[in-house]
């Protein structure tokens, strides 16, 4: 998923293991249900693979608002990429809020202290417009 706001894209990358892959990775109904099964038993990682499943329709009926709960499960557990997609959410308007660049801002904060560059970055855009 790429979404442009300012001046910049920002990307949501579903982590498998301890890397990350592009969601052109096939998707297939054992991955989705497995990550199902994990995400309800509260394993961070799955409950942010899930928002990012949520988010694309892969996989799953496209729903940004469950994709929005999956990703603040996972942000309540410190997920950073989690916490920088709430942010890319917030300055959209979607999975059922409304637009709210302080709430992005402060989500974009959250991964930047804890070291996503993207997070910084998108940070210091909102900063420079104002926000």
């Amino acid at each position: 998923m790429r979404l442009r706001f300012g001046g910049f894209l920002v990307a949501a990358l579903l982590v498998l293991g301890g890397g990350s892959v592009s969601l052109a990775q096939e998707v297939t109904p054992e991955f989705v249900q497995e990550t199902i099964v994990k995400a309800n038993q509260g394993i961070a990682r799955a409950q942010y693979n899930l928002g990012v499943l949520y988010v694309n329709g892969e996989g799953v009926r496209q729903d940004k608002v469950k994709a929005r709960e999956w990703y603040e499960q996972a942000a309540v557990q410190g997920h950073v990429r989690a916490y920088y997609n709430l942010g890319v959410m917030y300055i959209n308007g979607e999975g059922g809020g409304l637009q709210n660049m302080k709430t992005a801002k402060e989500w974009f904060g959250k991964a930047c202290d804890r070291g996503l560059q993207l997070g910084c970055d998108a940070y210091r855009e909102l900063n420079e417009a104002s926000h």
